[in-house]
């Protein structure tokens, strides 16, 4: 099982993995980029088995506050998960008025070596940025659902298909995203969520507006998200592996 979107680099600069990898039964990989890399590669044995998670199902969003717009971040504090990006957007966003158009709460662990980084990130913030901590994974859905879309504007190297994005289907808000590696494949655009050129703080900038002007937009990606994360729900993507795997579900 290859959680994240690195084996197909990694076997490019490191050839004799092919061979090891073709001894075993199976290599289930998250994405059909992935996929389709490795059988150009050489390997006949990998199958597609998307990320999924075990959740609440049917959970629904409100309507947000129209006229504004409650964000949230939720990764590893590094520069590659594009959170500079994200708070440049918000000063962006909010410049001249005087009370935030947008707020955007940031969730996640800060690496030693990146928090000195981040403090200064944080000095200079713009208003309604404020950063909360690590969150509780028995928390995180009911606490996204809270907010009306999460920012990925990511371009690490391994990235692959985040548990963040179930989070967030399954508490029923959109993904404004980068078009890194596989994002376009699970985040679709204007449908469950937004999709917008790698590292262009303009664009992530006038994708936000986009939802912050089109209230109907959004709560149309919302309601897409909530229904998307059926997908990625343990109870539909462990019963076809079994299947394929020959192992028996007893009931119960």
């Amino acid at each position: 099982l290859v959680v994240g979107g690195w084996l197909p680099d990694f076997l490019r600069k490191h050839t004799n993995f092919v061979d090891r990898l073709r001894r075993i039964d199976g290599v289930y990989v998250q994405s059909q980029r992935m996929l389709t890399e490795l059988e150009k590669q050489g390997l006949s044995n990998v199958h597609y088995l998307s990320n999924f998670k075990d959740f609440a199902k049917g959970r629904g969003q409100a309507n947000s506050q129209e006229g504004s717009l409650s964000l949230v971040f939720l990764s590893r504090i590094i520069p590659e998960k594009g959170v500079e990006h994200c708070i440049e957007a918000v000063r962006v966003l909010n410049k001249g008025v005087d009370e935030p158009l947008v707020r955007l709460e940031l969730w996640g662990t800060v690496p030693s070596k990146y928090e000195a980084w981040f403090a200064a990130l944080l000095e200079r913030r713009a208003p309604g940025v404020s950063y909360r901590g690590e969150l509780q994974q028995e928390s995180v859905i009911d606490q996204l659902g809270t907010y009306d879309a999460m920012l990925f504007p990511t371009w690490y190297e391994g990235e692959g298909f985040p548990g963040a994005v179930v989070d967030a289907y399954a508490a029923g808000i959109p993904v404004v995203a980068s078009d890194w590696h596989d994002n376009a494949e699970f985040i679709a655009h204007l449908e469950t969520g937004v999709i917008f050129e790698t590292g262009s703080v303009e664009q992530l900038v006038a994708s936000v507006r986009l939802l912050l002007d089109q209230p109907e937009l959004l709560q149309k990606l919302k309601l897409a998200a909530a229904s998307e994360a059926a997908r990625y729900h343990v109870d539909a993507v462990i019963p076809p592996l079994f299947r394929q795997l020959g192992i028996d579900q007893k009931p119960g």
